[in-house]
C-alpha cells in the first residue's frame, strides 16, 4: 500500500528518527496502520473513531509506549490529530490504493480524485 515515494520522503525520516527505528520497521509499522485502516473499512476523511493510542499501537504491532508512537505519527503527518481530539490518517483519500477507493464509491462516499505523482 506505500506508495513508492516513501522510500526517500522527508515524512519517512522524521519517522525513523523520532522513533529510534529503521527504515524497514518504520515502513512495516506504517503498512500495518494503512491495512487496518483499510480492512476496518476507514472512511476517506481518515477518520480513526474511537480509536486510542492503545488501538493504533495495537494495529501496528508496536510493543513499545503507545502515546510515543501516536505522537511520532503525527510528528512526522501521517496522522493527524483533529480539534476533538480524534485520529486520522493524513491524506487518507489522496493516497488510498485503488481497490479502497472502488470501495468507497460503492459504499456510496463522493470521491474528487487522487493524484498520479508527486
Amino acid at each position: 500500500m506505500a506508495h513508492h515515494s516513501l522510500e526517500t520522503h522527508h515524512k519517512l525520516g522524521r519517522l525513523t528518527r523520532r522513533l529510534k527505528i529503521g527504515k524497514a520497521e518504520a515502513v512495516g509499522t506504517l503498512e500495518l496502520l494503512w491495512w487496518a485502516a483499510a480492512n476496518e473499512r476507514i472512511p476517506p476523511t481518515g477518520e480513526l473513531a474511537g480509536w486510542i493510542a492503545e488501538d493504533v499501537a495495537a494495529r501496528c504491532e508496536w510493543v513499545g509506549d503507545s502515546e510515543v508512537l501516536v505522537e511520532a505519527l503525527i510528528f512526522a503527518r501521517f496522522l493527524d490529530r483533529r480539534s476533538n481530539g480524534d485520529l486520522a490518517i493524513h491524506d487518507y483519500a489522496d493516497w488510498a490504493p485503488d481497490y479502497v477507493v472502488r470501495r468507497w464509491k460503492r459504499d456510496g462516499y463522493s470521491i474528487t480524485g487522487k493524484p498520479t505523482a508527486r
